[in-house]
């Protein structure tokens, strides 16, 4: 199911299986990145000191965090 990067940029066309595989594909990445369905860094790896994407002081809560550190400064 490989297309070449330059072919789609020209404006290629995906065969009707890349094309049908797409949507999966976007909803397995969405899971992936935000740590639901089951696609969360393993603890092991966390006691070793990896850290997902999201987890950082500004992601922590969300908007909530963005706010608390404009108000107060981040740390």
């Amino acid at each position: 199911m490989s297309v070449p990067v330059d072919a789609l940029e020209d404006g290629g066309n995906l065969s009707a299986r890349a094309g049908a595989a797409l949507p999966a594909l976007a909803r397995l990445i969405s899971n992936i990145v935000s740590g639901t369905g089951g696609y969360d860094v393993s603890d092991e790896l966390r006691d070793r000191g990896f850290r997902g994407k999201t987890d950082k002081p500004d992601t922590e809560d969300g908007w909530d965090t963005v706010a608390r550190f404009a108000t107060k400064g981040v740390p």
